[in-house]
């Protein structure tokens, strides 16, 4: 038969059973909690990576239309510097050498002061820049 004894030990397992349950319970309930706000962050965080993706093709774009402009304006001051040096070799007088050397400091003073006449590509408005040197050019535009 069954004794008081065994009884008890039951009765103590099965206490000890509904406890372990009910604790198991509470750790569940925390978990899920935990894991519903891991989840809310997540998706904040899939949201703002979007907006970062968004706004870093919108950066690069831009990045790429500046370095066009740069382009165009260099290719622009370039052809139109070498117009103005082909200008002063057809002009300058070639029976001495000094005339040729004080046309050429006389013309890379006044490059400056020359304007060119570019289109920008995406405003269709004219953009005046100056001219410089061959080798203050190359410093110049010598970025990277």
């Amino acid at each position: 038969m069954i004794s008081l004894d065994q009884i008890k030990l039951l009765e103590q397992k099965v206490t000890s059973a509904v406890t372990k349950i009910e604790s198991l319970i509470q750790d569940n309930i925390a978990l899920q909690t935990k894991c519903s706000s891991l989840e809310q962050e997540n998706n904040v965080l899939r949201n703002e990576l979007q907006i970062f993706k968004h706004d870093q093709e919108k950066i690069e774009l831009g990045i790429i239309n500046a370095l066009d402009r740069l382009n165009a304006v260099e290719n622009s001051v370039l052809l139109t510097a070498d117009i103005l040096q082909q200008d002063t070799k057809i002009t300058t007088p070639q029976n001495t050498d000094n005339n040729i050397i004080e046309n050429e400091e006389f013309s890379e003073e006044n490059q400056l002061s020359v304007k060119s006449d570019s289109t920008d590509n995406q405003n269709n408005t004219f953009i005046s820049e100056p001219l410089y040197s061959e080798q203050h050019q190359q410093n110049q535009f010598d970025i990277f």
